[in-house]
């Protein structure tokens, strides 16, 4: 089965293809210019951004684009795409036999060049706001989809690191605050690759969500925890060049049924309630009490394909709140168990 990330970033790239060729063949009848070219122009370019934007500027490489401002990073992007439209239309006018028309396209430049540079601006903003929001989440807000309380199934993973005060003593407040934020920044994306949102950031911590199905198949929620600890463990180096430490932290993940509303009037958010979500913190924190970096519920290991010889049980739990105490097993990610492999 393709794989959840890859899949998104197929369906992203035909989307941004799809609506700059319209868009193209629409400009391109109001100017009265061949539709064969335009239709070449539109369809190539919108491809060709999409898939430098899914695999380039979204991927590990593009990771120093990301960090920049925004004020630098997108009309950096914009100057590229219109670098990207000049050269694919002049391959389109000689692809289809009418490179002498170019004469009347570099004419038109002192008009399209500025009206494209500001329109891609435009949109890369908007989905730096988005991406922001949450496009799942700005979806939601825009049809009422929780304007009345919903009851859903969610896997919710509590993410925790270690000794951030005595980071902070160590390092200061401001290089502690560029430490913490490598680090968010080095993990968010293997929580969104493998289809789970960034439901709140907790300073030192973040706290993520899935769909229970979307979760549990394929045991898709330990690949997710086992690429969190792969980003860090690729950065090592940096880590400790940068910072003279590596991050150590905790996962406690459950799953169960929550309770999904906005909230907010004036500046609206889509909550999270119930009692799944003090389970699944209580798991983060039983973590540090039995010496483990994660640690699942016995419900969501119910749901789990059986015989994952890297899930242990650990007994049970209370839970503020709860009547029955809770099991809870220990999962080791593979990359360290690979790490122990190379040690022994």
């Amino acid at each position: 089965m393709m794989p959840i990330a890859v899949r998104q970033k197929l369906i992203a790239i035909a989307i941004v293809t799809g609506i700059l060729t319209v868009f193209t063949l629409v400009v391109a009848s109001l100017f009265k210019a061949p539709l064969d070219v335009n239709l070449i122009i539109g369809s190539v370019t919108g491809l060709a951004i999409a898939v430098i934007e899914e695999f380039y500027v979204q991927g590990k490489p593009g990771a120093w684009m990301r960090r920049l401002r925004p004020i630098m990073a997108i009309p950096i992007n914009a100057a590229a795409i219109c670098v990207v439209f000049v050269a694919v239309q002049h391959f389109a006018y000689f692809v289809t036999g009418k490179a002498e028309l170019l004469s009347l396209a570099h004419a038109r430049y002192p008009l399209t060049i500025p009206i494209l540079f500001f329109a891609t601006a435009f949109a890369i903003l908007a989905l730096r706001v988005v991406g922001f929001i949450g496009a799942r989440n700005l979806v939601n807000l825009l049809i009422g989809r929780y304007m009345r309380p919903i009851i859903e199934r969610k896997v919710m993973l509590f993410l925790d690191l270690c000794d951030s005060t005595k980071t902070v003593e160590a390092l200061g407040p401001v290089k502690a605050k560029a430490y913490i934020g490598k680090f968010l920044f080095d993990i968010s994306r293997q929580v969104t690759d493998h289809g789970g949102e960034i439901y709140l950031y907790t300073g030192d911590g973040l706290v993520a969500i899935w769909n229970w199905d979307a979760a549990v198949a394929d045991t898709t929620i330990l690949a997710a925890i086992d690429a969190i600890h792969n980003a860090v463990l690729v950065e090592r180096e940096i880590y400790q060049r940068d910072f003279g430490r590596v991050p150590e932290f905790r996962i406690g993940v459950h799953g169960g049924d929550v309770v999904v509303s906005e909230q907010g009037d004036t500046r609206k958010a889509i909550g999270i309630y119930g009692d799944a979500i003090n389970i699944a913190a209580r798991m983060e924190q039983t973590g540090k009490e039995i010496g483990v970096d994660c640690v699942l519920s016995g419900d969501l290991v119910m749901g789990l394909p059986a015989n994952n010889s890297a899930i242990k049980s650990r007994g049970k739990v209370s839970v503020h709140g709860i009547s029955d105490p809770i099991e809870v097993y220990a999962y080791t990610p593979k990359s360290r168990t690979g790490a122990r492999d190379r040690q022994t």
